[in-house]
Parts: structure tokens; sequence; C-alpha cells
């Protein structure tokens, strides 16, 4: 018997199509479950937010928030809700670092969009249809500034990569989960889709600016930093000493002509 043959009979007789498919999209869900964890980590150890995009995040939340809000009103999926739900927690979390270690105190004010589709669902629910696709086209949207910033700062370093591979994971797995249930709808594969181009996009900045990586390096970041810090003190001292040295020689000079 073909090999493959063998293997396909094997895979076939362990489950359904359907179970398959359930598997594939817990995981594809789980990935998005965690998605902006990784990133929290990285930036609260780095205590700081450069090479984070504000905007970004901005739009991600709006976005996280419609999708959560309208989930509950529609009563749709608990791990649809979740999805939505965590999403908006763990950006608000990418939040307060702008305002804890640059005191920038107007994206605390941006978590009030939250409330913007509670109020649209709650007394203008006919609009929840046309809302919907507030999420797809944020999340669209939300790469753009990101990958602006990286280009601007000239790196990625400041971009956790576990929270790429989440997105590119998830989105595979996805996109099989789609295949085996042979959904061709738009919305899904747009969805997928997306998650798979903002990965994408961002380990080939990585890859051109010679940084494509597994693992973030956090700790290498934290021991530059410190080089850096060490080398200002080091510089701050030497200046002062040479100060010192001037100002010796200017008060000696002045003793010889008196």
């Amino acid at each position: 018997m073909n090999i493959s043959v063998l293997i396909y009979h094997i895979i076939t007789s362990l489950w359904t199509r359907s179970q398959y498919a359930h598997f594939f999209g817990n995981i594809s869900t789980l990935c998005f479950f965690l998605v902006y964890i990784p990133q929290i980590y990285m930036v609260f150890s780095l205590r700081s937010t450069e090479g984070f995009s504000l905007s970004s995040a901005k739009l991600k939340l709006l976005g996280s928030a419609f999708l959560c809000v309208n989930s509950i009103f529609k009563g749709d999926s608990l791990p649809l809700i979740l999805y939505g739900f965590l999403n908006t927690v763990e950006l608000i979390f990418l939040l307060l670092p702008f305002f804890l270690f640059n005191g920038e105190w107007k994206p605390l004010l941006y978590i009030g969009v939250v409330f913007i589709p509670l109020f649209i669902c709650k007394f203008m629910p006919e609009l929840i249809p046309f809302t919907d696709y507030i999420k797809p086209i944020t999340q669209l949207m939300s790469n753009i500034p990101q990958l602006y910033q990286c280009m601007k700062v000239g790196t990625t370093r400041y971009v956790s990569m576990f929270s790429l591979h989440l997105h590119f994971g998830g989105s595979i797995f996805g996109f099989m989960m789609l295949i085996i249930l042979q959904n061709f709808s738009f919305y899904s594969w747009f969805i997928y889709g997306n998650s798979f181009l903002q990965a994408f996009s961002v380990y080939i900045a990585a890859a051109w600016f010679g940084e494509l990586r597994f693992f973030d390096a956090i700790e290498e970041e934290n021991e530059n930093e410190n080089t850096s810090d060490g080398l200002n003190i080091t510089l701050f001292t030497f200046n002062e000493e040479e100060q010192e040295l001037d100002n010796k020689s200017s008060l000696d000079s002045d003793n010889e002509m008196l």
C-alpha cells in the first residue's frame, strides 16, 4: 500500500472531518487569545514604549471592543466573546505603559472608546450589522502605523516575535479549519488572511534589518540599555574631570600673571 494512502487512512480513522476542524479552530482561537501577552511582557520588561506604535494599539482596541460587545449582544459563541474580551483587556494593558513610562495621559482617555460599542448596541442595535465590519477594518489598518514605526526607528527589536508567531500560527490553523470545513466565506478568510499578513509583513521588515529571530531579545535589550547608561555616566564623569582641569589651568595662569 502506498505510504501516503496509509497515512491518510490512519488520519481519517482517528477523527472525523468536523473533529479535525474543531481541533484546529480551537488552537487558532487559543493563539488569538494570547496574541498580545508577549508584547505586554516585552514593553513592561523594557519599561519602554520605544518602537511600539500607539496608533496601532488604539486601532486594535477599537476593533476588539466592537467585536466583544457586538458578540455579546448578538449571542455569539463563547470563544468569540472571550476572544474579543481578552484582546480588549490586553490592549488596555498595552496603552498603560505610555502613561507609566512616558507620562502621556491621553492614552488613558482613549480607553473610554470601549463604551462606544456598548452605547451603539444598547440604543442603536440596528447598526450592529454595520459595526461588525469595524473589527476587520481596524485590524487591517492597525499594521500600517506599526510598520511605519519600525521603519522610523530602523528596527523591529521592540516588536515581540512571540506575538507575531501567535498571529501567524493562529492564521495558519484558521486556514486549516476553513479548508477542512470547505468554508469559503470572504469574511472568515479575510480575518485569518489579515492576521497572516500582519505577521508576515513584520517578518519581512525584521529580515530587511537583519533581525529575523524566533525569540524576543529582552535581556539583550536590557543589557544594551544598561551599557548605554554606563557609557553616559562615564562620559559625564570624564567631562566633569576635564572641566575641573580646565578650571585649574585657568586658575594657575591667573596666579602666574599676578
